[in-house]
């Protein structure tokens, strides 16, 4: 019976009855996690342990985001596929569709591929997208309307890893803009704005990364003692480190 009621729980459904008693989903949740803790903790927790026992040594990243993961695997794609038929086993109703590549995968609207020096990242566009952009016609406040222009450039900025490609996904941002009614003024009077605002932060944060000494200790019982000798000592490293402007 356990069983089938954390089937109707991750189906979605607004009540649910047990025995003698009806019961109301007041939180819900996609894969389930806040949903009548325990019932669904008990079957989140054998998915996990799974793909812990599995993927020990082999999966070196799992992110998740909502009901999608993104994971880089240590091992050939046939050991992943192995992976995929096993994790489909947990629960009889429930199953993962999974794409695989070794050098270009995509990942909700971010393209992620392998070059000489790690990874490369770009804006994705699926080919069944529609673009939904808010209309430029649409009856929202000003003020709304001109901030999506800003944010859309500034979120390709953020996801394509190298300056040096931002004209050809920002080209393409600008087209949909221009699509949903944007006026053409104001698209590259934003789209310069946000190039200049982002190639002064990328300079910063290498600037940033490059001075930047990192304290990195174990927390214990005696850390506020370790922060007290920093803090008494501070002139030592700023003495010894006279080009890193922050000490």
């Amino acid at each position: 019976m356990l069983d089938d009621f954390k089937s109707e729980i991750l189906k979605g459904m607004s009540y649910f009855y047990t025995v003698t008693r009806y019961w109301q989903r007041f939180i819900s949740c996609i894969d389930g996690r806040s949903i009548l803790g325990k019932p669904i903790s008990h079957y989140l927790s054998g998915f996990h342990n799974i793909r812990e026992t599995f993927t020990k040594g082999r999966c070196v990243a799992w992110w998740k985001y909502i009901n999608d993961v993104f994971l880089l695997w240590r091992d050939d794609l046939e050991s992943l596929s192995v992976f995929h038929d096993v994790i489909n086993t947990a629960h009889q109703s429930i199953k993962l569709t999974m794409t695989a590549s070794l050098q270009e995968i995509s990942f909700l609207d971010v393209l992620i591929s392998r070059s000489g020096h790690g990874f490369q990242t770009h804006i994705f566009t699926k080919p069944t997208d529609s673009n939904q952009l808010l209309s430029y016609d649409s009856c929202h406040p000003p003020g709304v309307k001109r901030s999506i222009p800003i944010s859309q450039f500034s979120k390709v900025c953020r996801i394509t890893i190298d300056p040096c490609v931002w004209d050809e996904d920002l080209k393409i941002m600008s087209s949909k803009l221009l699509d949903r009614g944007y006026i053409n003024h104001m698209i590259q009077k934003n789209k310069e704005m946000v190039q200049k605002k982002e190639r002064e932060r990328q300079k910063y944060k290498h600037r940033s990364q490059n001075q930047r000494v990192t304290f990195i200790s174990q927390y214990n019982a005696f850390c506020n003692n370790c922060k007290s000798i920093l803090y008494k000592h501070w002139h030592l490293l700023r003495d010894a480190y006279p080009f890193i402007l922050d000490f």
